[in-house]
């Protein structure tokens, strides 16, 4: 079989073992879980998915689709996509112009601050109103979907069991709905899919007197699926919690509804797949036809059909390791580390718990999900996923790769199928057909991709054009990482050992190059020992001069990047600063500094501190600008040291000294990191003194070893360190050289802590 009828496999990511006579499609679901700014890989994928099923009539059909965060939004298009029109442009569609806009000035939106939210729920008002308007503009009269959603409340409802002598709480709630189309035109009917005989509570929408949940319910329950906490404000919903069983049927009608705040559905259940199985067993029956749905689901039968197709779309599953491979290997050696790491570790397998539960659970299940697969590491990936809201050109790269994913999935997983049933050559790809071919340059991305990492042969061509410029270097940014990775590994196992570029990279091959881009010198390419990933990612696209248009930078002032990010991380900071009660804001720009510093540390322009010790001590450091938006090593410093300060607190005799100092402060951005800021001071000054009148008079005791008893110079060379930019420890060797040889030279080491402020 040639590679070209291995590739066309991919329009049936959906597919099943299919017979040789099947008549009708196979009823497939799709679960698609949550991803922050990898929502825009996703819409990629799941974009060519559908549109390679509607190029080849008759081999899958959508029934059913899940999801959890980026993933709901994701899988509803996919619903409203499904049942739409055809699209050959993946520019006009609906994923694409639902995530490919959705850049950090949208996320940021002024005067419309929240202070439970780093960033605005109008950031998705425009995606929203592109479903609205496709919701309002009909769907095919013979579409049946059912669609469900994982949410979290903010505020746990409580269950009783065994007759309310066991109550537990509960936080993870699933709605599930039911789109029915009327044809186009007509908006289509939204239906609670529950089932009136079940005894156990079901959580339902609000609905209309006709029994229809309105759509802005739905709306609504989309919202708060997205709502990752921290970044988005908890969202009402309008909902019931009821059970049947018991000869009548409540519902959920306005007046029994209730307002409770929920957020995003990864946190408890980010892989509802278990939610897919549930649905599809109790409610889809698979006869000779393709799939159709029950009336009403039975909530009791637990058999999942056996002609079903279930897919599940994670952006964590690759052929690749992951970056930070060894982090897991270090012992914590604090309370706070041991504390982050299981803080961490909760996180992450809430979130992935119902999928470990079907794999434990119902295993042949499990083996049959259809799981594409990353071949390279994604744009958006770095900074927790959220780094592909700064740059549109990084969304746009995950787009295209999630439709070179998709095409690979056919090919890896379902070639083998497709070749039993005897139908490979009837299988068209998207690209392929007559109406793609008026959108050359919207495909021209994915065809690019596509040969650099199958046909570099070919990729000079499909690759030219200034147009394609900067997608060529965030490919051979992905492609970097991606040896980076796999490069000095010892041994490939399981699907790593099945990727052919980390199979090269393992063994010893330079990274493939990308047409037009020039390669870095030496081994850049290799992410240094202290390099984080969100660091790492911008210094390659810095060094490639990758061209940041949403930064407002120029291409040749790329290497200002990373601290352009920076700044535009601080700013959203002191953004949501200024929204919370009082004492807090300075712990949320805390937090959101740290969280900038991965991308680069540079230290703040202006400082000030005030500290005690064996003297008191105020002082300024002001650093000047190095490019764009950097500041130089080298600072001047400004201070004013108040010597034997006890005695302005005592009766202790003596003079108090009072010692005006300048000098510099030397803190290069190498050496410093959100936690530590160390510094080097140099300095000098003069030394007045109350003895004698502050250096008006003669000193009264000029041969006294007693320091501050009489006016005179100081010299000071010493270090500073400072945590957080907060709290700063400095300890300074002071010299006092005598003004004239009758007097004795002082000297003093000086140990001080206080509080340090950026400004």
């Amino acid at each position: 079989m040639t590679r070209r009828i291995l590739t066309a496999a991919l329009a049936a990511l959906l597919l099943a073992p299919l017979a040789p006579t099947q008549a009708a499609p196979l009823p497939a679901s799709m679960t698609i879980a949550g991803g922050v700014s990898l929502g825009a890989y996703e819409a990629g994928l799941v974009y060519y998915t559908l549109e390679g099923l509607r190029a080849n009539p008759g081999l899958t059909e959508l029934k059913l689709a899940t999801g959890a965060s980026a993933g709901s939004v994701n899988g509803f298009m996919a619903v409203l996509q499904g049942c739409g029109a055809p699209t050959p442009d993946p520019r006009q569609s609906l994923f694409w112009k639902a995530w490919i806009p959705l850049g950090l000035d949208k996320l940021t939106q002024p005067g419309k601050e929240v202070p439970t939210a780093a960033f605005s729920r109008a950031a998705f008002e425009e995606p929203l109103s592109l479903i609205s308007t496709a919701w309002a503009a009909g769907l095919r009269a013979d579409c049946d979907v059912v669609f469900g959603l994982s949410v979290t409340r903010l505020e746990p409802r409580m269950v009783s069991l065994k007759g309310e002598r066991i109550t537990l709480p509960r936080v993870e709630e699933h709605f599930v709905v039911r789109v029915q189309g009327r044809g186009p035109g007509k908006a289509s009917r939204l239906t609670n899919y529950v089932d009136p005989a079940w005894e156990g509570e079901q959580t339902l929408l609000v609905e209309e007197k006709n029994g229809e949940v309105p759509f802005p319910a739905l709306v609504d329950a989309l919202f708060a699926s997205t709502a990752f906490p921290g970044a988005f404000p908890p969202q009402p919903i309008r909902h019931c919690v009821v059970s049947g069983g018991h000869g009548t049927w409540p519902g959920c009608p306005e007046s029994a509804a209730r307002s409770d705040l929920f957020v995003d559905g990864g946190v408890f259940d980010n892989t509802p797949v278990r939610l897919a199985s549930k649905t599809a067993a109790a409610g889809i029956r698979v006869g000779e036809g393709s799939g159709r749905w029950l009336d009403r689901p039975d909530m009791g039968h637990r058999e999942v059909p056996g002609k079903m197709v279930f897919n599940y779309i994670s952006t964590d599953v690759r052929t690749f390791p992951v970056a930070d491979r060894e982090a897991t290997k270090v012992v914590p050696v604090s309370l706070l580390g041991v504390a982050s790491r299981v803080g961490g570790s909760f996180y992450d397998s809430a979130r992935a718990k119902n999928l470990l539960y079907v794999a434990e659970e119902d295993p042949e299940f499990f083996d049959r999900l259809v799981i594409p697969e990353r071949h390279l590491p994604a744009a958006s990936a770095p900074l927790g996923a959220f780094f592909g809201f700064f740059e549109t050109g990084l969304r746009e790269f995950d787009f295209a790769l999630g439709m070179y994913d998709a095409r690979r999935m056919g090919e890896v997983r379902l070639a083998a199928r497709l070749a039993k049933a005897g139908q490979p050559g009837k299988v068209l790809l998207p690209e392929k057909l007559p109406a793609a071919a008026a959108f050359a340059a919207s495909w021209q991305p994915y065809r690019c991709l596509s040969a650099v990492m199958e046909d570099p042969a070919a990729a000079e061509a499909a690759c030219q054009g200034e147009a394609l410029r900067d997608f060529r270097v965030v490919l051979q940014v992905s492609i970097d990482r991606l040896w980076d990775r796999c490069a000095g590994l010892d041994e490939l196992k399981g699907v790593f050992a099945d990727d052919p570029l980390c199979t090269a990279a393992a063994g010893g091959e330079p990274p493939r190059r990308v047409p037009g881009v020039e390669p870095l010198a030496g081994d850049a390419w290799r992410r240094g020992k202290t390099e984080n990933d969100t660091g790492y990612t911008m210094r390659l696209l810095s060094g490639h001069q990758f061209e940041f248009k949403d930064l407002g930078l120029t291409r040749a002032e790329s290497a200002e990047a990373p601290a352009r990010l920076r700044a535009r991380l601080l700013e959203v900071g002191a953004q949501v600063a200024r929204t919370q009660p009082s004492g807090q804001g300075a712990v949320v720009e805390t937090a959101v500094k740290m969280a900038a510093d991965q991308v680069v540390y540079v230290p703040p322009s202006f400082t000030g501190w005030v500290m005690i010790g064996s003297d008191a001590e105020a002082g300024i450091s002001k650093g000047f600008r190095s490019g764009l938006f950097g500041v130089a090593s080298v600072r001047f410093l400004a201070a004013l040291q108040l010597t034997n300060t006890a005695r302005l607190i005592s009766n202790e005799s003596g003079a108090v000294a009072l010692a005006p100092l300048l000098g510099i402060e030397v803190m290069p951005a190498s050496w410093a990191s959100t936690t530590l800021q160390p510094s080097v001071i140099l300095r000098g000054g003069f030394l007045f003194s109350s003895r004698d009148g502050w250096s008006t008079k003669s000193c009264p005791t000029p041969e006294s070893d007693i320091i501050g008893s009489c006016s005179r110079p100081v010299l000071g060379a010493g270090v500073a360190a400072t945590a957080l930019e907060r709290v700063r420890l400095q300890v300074m060797l002071n010299y006092y050289p005598a003004p004239h040889i009758e007097k004795v030279d002082w000297w003093a080491v000086s140990p001080a802590v206080g509080l340090q402020f950026a400004f």
